[in-house]
């Protein structure tokens, strides 16, 4: 059976070097996976949080039309 595949974030960057009529080229790369793990589960947090708020606000504004009725 084949093995499957891990694939992984990566960050690049190159840069250039010029050094008495030569010129030298320098790649870097790194793993970024768990960066990118931390910043999903932020952003599924940070949405969460949203919807919740979302809701009590729906909640909050119709307790507060209820009570404005009642009082009419």
């Amino acid at each position: 059976m084949v093995p499957k595949p891990t694939y992984k974030e990566l960050q690049q960057r190159v840069r250039e070097l010029e050094q008495e009529a030569l010129e030298y080229k320098c790649a870097f790369a790194r793993d970024i996976s768990e960066r990118k793990k931390a910043e999903q589960a932020l952003q599924q947090a940070k949405d969460e949080l949203e919807s919740r708020i979302s809701l009590q606000t729906r909640e909050l504004e119709s307790k507060t039309w209820q009570v404005y009725k009642r009082n009419s």
